[in-house]
C-alpha cells in the first residue's frame, strides 16, 4: 500500500534537461514522501543520452529529447537552456497538455 497521495492517479512526467542542477532538484522533489506517484522520463541532449540516473530506487536511462518521448507524457518540465526549449518548440513537435518552462 502506497503512502503517497493520489497513488491511483499516476502522472507521466518528462524532465527535459534531467542532468542539469534544476533537473536533478526536480527529481528529488518527485521522490519526496508527499509527492504523488509518477512515471518519469528523463530527457536531455545527445551529449548526456545514455547516462544512468536513479529515481525511486530504479535506474533510469537518460534519452535524447524527441517527440516520441514526449507524446506519451502528461507533463513536461523544461529544466534546460532556453535555447534547447526554443529549438524544440520551433520544430513544431507536439508538447504534453501541461508544459512548464
Amino acid at each position: 500500500m502506497s503512502t503517497r497521495p493520489d497513488a491511483g492517479n499516476t502522472s507521466r512526467v518528462a524532465i527535459i534537461g534531467s542532468t542539469s542542477p534544476l533537473g536533478k532538484q526536480l527529481q528529488e522533489l518527485l521522490e519526496g514522501p508527499t509527492a504523488p506517484e509518477c512515471q518519469l522520463t528523463l530527457l536531455d541532449t545527445d551529449e548526456y543520452a545514455g547516462l544512468l540516473q536513479e529515481f525511486r530506487n530504479q535506474i533510469q536511462i537518460v534519452k535524447v529529447i524527441a517527440p516520441e518521448h514526449l507524446k506519451s507524457s502528461d507533463i513536461a518540465v523544461f529544466a534546460c537552456s532556453p535555447e534547447l526549449m526554443h529549438q524544440y518548440v520551433e520544430s513544431g513537435s507536439p508538447l504534453p497538455p501541461l508544459t512548464i518552462d
